[in-house]
Parts: C-alpha cells; structure tokens; sequence
C-alpha cells in the first residue's frame, strides 16, 4: 500500500514538470513581446549639383526638399547629409530634421522655416538670405533648435528669428544683415522673443545693418559665452554688461534676460 502512494506521489510530480516549463516560456516571451523597439530617423544625401538619384549616398537627391518630402511619412525625423554644392531653394521643416554639410563650401541660398514646433540642427555650412528674406525662422513653445558651425550671410531683417522654444548657437557667424524697410522694427542678426531659452558661444555678428542680439520678453532668456559684435565686443558678463556695449548692437526688450559665462 505504501510503495503505492510513493508511485501515484512520483506520478503527480512528473506530469506537474512539463507545466512549469511551459509556464516559463510564457513569460520569456511576454518579457520579449513588450521590449521598446529603436527608432532611427531616415537618411538621405543630397548633391544639389548632380542629377537627380533616389537619395542614396552613392545617388543622391538633387535637391534638400526632395529629401524633406521624402520623410515625411518618418515618424523619427530625418536626418540629410549635404555634398559640397549650392542649394537654390526655400526650406520648410515639418518634423524632426539635422541638415549636415559634408563640406566647406556646402550653401543654402534661401530661408529655412520651421513653424512646426520641430527639432532643427544645421551644423557645417552656410545659409544666404534670398530675394530679401530672413535666413532662419523658427517659431514653436517646443521647437529645439541647433546652429552648429553655421554662417548666415546677406539675410535680409532677420538672421536668425526665434519666437519660443530653444536655442543653442556654438561657432555661428552672421554677417551683412540689411535692414527691414520700416523704421519701427529694422530687424536683427539675431532676435530671440516669446520666451526662448538660448546658449550662445563663440558667436560672431559683424557687418550688419541691424542690431546685432535682440532679447525681447519677460520669459526671453540668452546666455552669452563668447560674443563677438562688429569685432570689437569681447566676452559679456553681468552686472554691468549693458556699459560696455552700443546699444544698437545688443537690445534687451520687455524684460529680455541675459547672463554670461566669462571665456578667458
């Protein structure tokens, strides 16, 4: 009778085995199954000198706004690597996009807009206004903008405009800016407005018509490293900044914030 119960006892404990190790890869999967996935934005290359290819490195677009176009059904941005070439066109940012120079002599000759609310970074070439236009134009509470190594030249009013979100310039340089016809708003290499949060480091503004920072707002917020205005302004530092500086070239508006980091 015992050696009975000892059988029937090993029988039990056998056929409990295979359930607990379906049990297991159950949850192996289920851990698997909710595993976030990676998101990577498009790429594509542009040769705006070249023919027009399917935007492969080694056939790329013609064109800056074939690669926009060609994204926007991304949902991870985009990201566009430009050849050494001139641009003709006007640009506008409808999601999350890097326009990357692959050279020094990467241009584009007209205004890049971004009224989306969008992240934008420019890094490594050089943007001429066209037909009297602003060169950047950034408006949006969430738009994160980024000008890395970048030169604005022969915009016309507006350098760079940014009303809202944030900014951060390192190695920008603007030059030949021309004044807006209207005597009440003439313009600015750089304007900043509508509660921007921005760094500037080792900015240069020279030869321009207009003046050359603009902080406007109570919310507006600008912190200078190293500032350059018509090569003769040196690094600016608070208290006492505003002495040291033509009032043309550097305006704080409506309760505009500046601080500033001593670069020495």
């Amino acid at each position: 009778m015992r050696l009975l119960q000892l059988l029937l006892l090993l029988l039990v404990l056998v056929l409990q085995l295979p359930a607990a190790h379906v049990q297991r890869a159950d949850a192996s999967f289920s851990n698997t199954d909710t595993a976030e996935e990676s998101c990577s934005p498009e790429v594509y290359w542009v040769n705006c000198g070249g023919s027009c290819g399917v935007g492969s490195e080694t056939d790329p677009f013609c064109s800056i706004s074939s690669a926009l176009e060609a994204a926007q059904s991304s949902t991870c941005g985009v990201t566009v690597n430009v050849e050494n070439s001139w641009c003709s066109e006007n640009l506008s940012i409808t999601e999350d996009t890097v326009i990357a120079g692959l050279g020094s002599l990467t241009t584009i000759d007209g205004t890049i807009t971004n009224d989306s609310g969008c992240s934008l970074r420019l890094q490594d070439l050089a943007v001429y206004g066209k037909n009297g236009q602003e060169a950047v134009s950034v408006d949006g509470e969430q738009a994160d903008t980024v000008l890395d190594s970048v030169t604005i030249e022969s915009a016309t009013g507006y350098g760079v405009r940014q009303n809202g979100g944030r900014l951060d310039a390192s190695g920008l340089v603007v030059v030949g800016t021309s004044a807006l016809p209207t005597e009440s708003a003439p313009g600015a290499a750089i304007c900043l407005e509508g509660g921007v949060r921005s760094t500037l480091d080792h900015v240069q503004l020279f030869d321009n018509q207009v003046a050359g920072l603009v902080v406007s707002g109570n919310t507006t917020s600008a912190d200078l490293g190293d500032l350059l205005i018509n090569e003769q302004i040196e690094s600016l530092r608070v208290p006492g900044f505003v002495d040291r500086v033509d009032s043309h070239e550097v305006q704080v508006r409506d309760g505009g914030r500046l601080t500033a980091a001593w670069h020495r």
